[in-house]
């Protein structure tokens, strides 16, 4: 956690005022410390990022301020800065009722969060990935990204070695990977954590939170994978994933049609965490071998 001292020093600088309360909101930020604070009568959000990164917030607000003109609600932004080392976002606290804490019937959350997908797709990018070089600009290449893990799948990978994949599954998998190098796609902006918990309506309206994962990737496919996997455990036919697809204007048929390359960008980029988790972030890589498992469990391979 963060010190409170820097967060209230933050304040003090930004408002001339001495916070009345600080209080940690835990685990509703996976790569961020996230906090309330209150100024006399006022409420504030504050994302603290633990990597001192302030490119990865000035991508998401370029995101929102993108998404908020084309009529996405999201929470405005008040402030992007740093002190005493400390990279920080002030937003201003959204009041009503969480995503998950909704009892009801949620299609309409659904239906909203698949017209957004489609508007924040309309959104032109160049590049791939989720680093964010200038606005609009992604530093990735998607045929290398591809390629990378097309020559990861070796007699020597790791994978194999931990047994993650067997010999048979290896190449059936790098079939599908070249593929995907044989098809011609769109690219634009991804939200990437399209979920109820990072939802508040309020008054009618779906506020749409933490944009921390968004990037430029495929559409609609990318944020399609996201949804099936993270919200509905791979079951397209539940009411409220078909919901979400009907309101991209996305028809049974065209579904069908992008379910095969949905699937395959799925495994990808589970097996690329993986990979990644391995050489970067070993704490993660249990989770991740569970999460390629059940990919593969899913895509029967």
């Amino acid at each position: 956690m963060v010190d409170k001292t820097i967060i209230k020093s933050i304040f003090e600088e930004e408002f001339n005022q001495i916070p009345t309360l600080i209080s940690h909101i835990p685990d509703k930020g996976i790569t961020n410390e996230i906090y309330i604070v209150e100024i006399l009568d006022k409420r504030y959000v504050i994302r603290i990022s633990p990597e001192s990164n302030i490119a990865q917030f000035e991508k998401e607000n370029w995101d929102m301020e993108q998404a908020a003109r084309l009529g996405v609600f999201i929470p405005n932004t008040i402030k992007l800065g740093e002190l005493e080392s400390t990279v920080y976002m002030i937003q201003e606290y959204v009041y009503g009722l969480h995503g998950t804490d909704i009892s009801l019937d949620k299609s309409f959350i659904w239906k909203e969060l698949g017209k957004y997908s489609k508007t924040i797709h309309s959104i032109p990018t160049m590049g791939f990935g989720n680093y964010m070089s200038s606005p609009g600009v992604f530093s990735g290449d998607w045929v290398r990204y591809v390629e990378y893990n097309i020559q990861s799948l070796t007699d020597s990978d790791k994978l194999l070695s931990m047994n993650v994949l067997n010999e048979k599954q290896s190449k059936r998998i790098k079939m599908l990977f070249e593929n995907l190098t044989e098809q011609k796609f769109n690219f634009g902006l991804n939200h990437g954590d399209l979920s109820l918990k990072n939802v508040i309506v309020n008054n009618g309206r779906v506020v749409l939170l933490d944009w921390g994962s968004s990037e430029s990737h495929i559409v609609p496919h990318f944020d399609i994978v996201e949804v099936l996997q993270s919200s509905f455990e791979f079951d397209f036919n539940n009411q409220y994933f078909r919901a979400f697809i009907s309101a991209q204007d996305i028809s049974d048929e065209e579904f069908s049609s992008l379910k095969p390359s949905v699937d395959i960008i799925m495994l990808l980029r589970a097996i690329d965490h993986l990979r990644w988790a391995i050489d970067k972030k070993p704490e993660k890589v249990e989770h991740l071998v569970e999460v390629v498992s059940r990919v593969l469990n899913y895509m029967k391979i």
